[in-house]
């Protein structure tokens, strides 16, 4: 594979969200800031809702186990295969003209430092078995991003700032890059090297919207389809500022954090005192809505808008679909403009998965592609593993 040949990739990427794998093939030439990208297919491949309810297990210690993971990291390893199969097909591109597969699998739990009480090392886990993705496919597979980062002392997140940066930086125009995925996480593209580029974890996104969503749907629900919940609602003030003191929000970068933090264990919390405010249904979606653009406005104001002028933000992931959330954040950071993906020519759908095809690239080059200032990391670092094609018979 040579170092700047144009190349076919298939990005896999599932997030915290659990919806399903996020797929892209792209063609990828040049490097730098020179990188092109052109998109031949993207889809999104739903988990079907008994796969979903194992995975959010797995995700929590009270309900996971060690035979659930490890049946799930080779099941999830199929499906990821599946994926990649299907994506090329509907870019009626065979799989063996296929280069290389990246993938990020699916986190279940992640530690970004060591914790004391109970004792545990600093890590993280991704499952989605490469193996099985390259066997099934038959193409040389790039998973597991995080671990190298972590095990130079990194928080293994974010990993985003190095594709943020090849497709959006612009010298003349400094700007953010605000993913709002289950977590929300921020990168500042305003240095002229991507090892200056601050990026960081802002708080959360859709995370708590869509445990909201779940509980006052009885299920039937995974998520605020384009905000309606929201609209019907109101922002209840009391509980907002509650969940503004969370200590996370005020800790400065580098910071990484996940469903750990905001999932489950904080929404209990936020059940109870809705049920004794007697909030709405809708008032409580409105509210942890405004929790995460308010989130990240606080970030921006604390750590960001001090040091750089910043002129634009492109907002990405899940969040971008919600006309609601979007409007606030626009309120919020008026007279910024507040732009998405698809100004670039980007559909927003894939640019997770892009961001995963553009990793395994680098890795591939040989590449360092953690950025230290965003990860806190002693060293940049080459990051993956790489699982190689089955040789040819």
């Amino acid at each position: 594979m040579t170092k700047h040949a144009v190349q076919r990739i298939i990005g896999l990427m599932s997030g915290t969200s659990v919806d399903g794998i996020d797929a892209v093939l792209i063609e990828a030439g040049s490097s730098g800031l020179a990188t092109q990208v052109r998109i031949l297919a993207h889809a999104t491949y739903p988990y079907p809702p008994e796969l979903r309810t194992h995975i959010l297990a797995a995700s929590y210690p009270e309900s996971s186990s060690v035979d659930l993971i490890c049946h799930l990291n080779f099941a999830l390893g199929a499906r990821f295969a599946e994926a990649a199969l299907a994506i090329a097909s509907a870019a009626r591109i065979p799989i063996e003209q296929v280069d290389l597969i990246g993938s990020h699998g699916q986190t279940i739990y992640h530690i970004p430092v060591a914790l004391t009480s109970p004792p545990r090392q600093a890590s993280t886990l991704q499952i989605g078995e490469s193996c099985v993705i390259a066997e099934r496919t038959g193409v040389t597979t790039v998973a597991d991003f995080r671990p190298r980062d972590m095990a130079a002392g990194g928080l293994g997140a974010p990993l985003a700032p190095y594709g943020h940066f090849l497709l959006f930086a612009d010298a003349q125009r400094p700007k953010l890059v605000q993913n709002i995925g289950g977590i929300a996480n921020v990168s500042v593209l305003a240095a002229p090297d991507i090892m200056q580029t601050l990026a960081f974890d802002t708080g959360p996104g859709n995370m708590l919207i869509d445990e909201a969503v779940r509980h006052y749907t009885g299920g039937a629900q995974h998520y605020d389809a384009e905000g309606q919940m929201a609209a019907q609602g109101n922002v209840h003030p009391a509980l907002l500022a509650s969940l503004l003191q969370h200590p996370f929000l005020t800790q400065p970068p580098p910071k990484a954090t996940g469903r750990e933090a905001f999932g489950d264990g904080l929404w209990r919390t936020i059940l109870q005192q809705a049920e004794a405010l007697r909030l709405a249904p809708a008032d409580v979606v409105r509210t942890c809505t405004a929790f995460t653009v308010e989130a990240v406005a606080l970030n921006y104001e604390r750590f960001i808008f001090p040091r750089w002028p910043i002129q634009e933000v492109v907002v990405c992931g899940g969040g971008a679909d919600n006309p609601v959330l979007l409007r606030l954040l626009r309120e919020s950071l008026q007279p910024l403009a507040v732009t998405t993906p698809e100004t670039y020519g980007y559909p927003n759908a894939a640019l997770e998965a892009i961001l995963f095809a553009l990793l395994a690239r680098a890795t591939m080059q040989g590449r360092a592609a953690n950025v230290p200032c965003s990860t806190g990391a002693a060293h940049p670092v080459i990051l993956g593993k790489i699982v190689p094609a089955a040789p040819a018979r």
